[in-house]
């Protein structure tokens, strides 16, 4: 009985270590698969982060950019209103004035002293 059922019970615990092992080496792959996926998330996350921070830096460059450019319109406006004054543009001059105006005294501008000679300036300008 035994040399009959050596040789299915030999195959039987050969097809069992061959499964086995291929078991073993699947988790195995399994394990190293999740390390990677754990890895790909935290650099995604990282990613995520460095764009947050560089999207909120581009919005900051871009307010200050705007500030900027607002400046300059209202420090070139004394010269250009006086410019269409002498060139009898009044409707432009009364354009630039009220534009120049509503920069000046806008909630950004207004803080800014530096600008404070260019408001008395329009304030003269627009009174005469």
């Amino acid at each position: 009985i035994v040399e009959s059922n050596y040789t299915g019970f030999n195959n039987s615990v050969q097809s069992f270590s061959t499964i086995f092992q291929e078991f073993t080496d699947a988790q195995s792959r399994v394990r190293k698969l999740k390390e990677q996926v754990r890895k790909c998330k935290n650099q995604l996350t990282n990613r995520k982060r460095n764009l947050k921070e560089l999207w909120f830096q581009e919005m900051q460059l871009m307010h200050v950019l705007e500030l900027i450019n607002n400046m300059e319109k209202l420090q070139a406006s004394p010269g250009r209103i006086n410019q269409c004054l002498s060139e009898k543009y009044y409707e432009q001059c009364v354009d630039h004035l009220l534009t120049s105006n509503e920069l000046s005294c806008g909630p950004e501008l207004l803080k800014v002293n530096a600008l404070s000679e260019v408001r008395e300036e329009l304030a003269l300008t627009r009174n005469s």
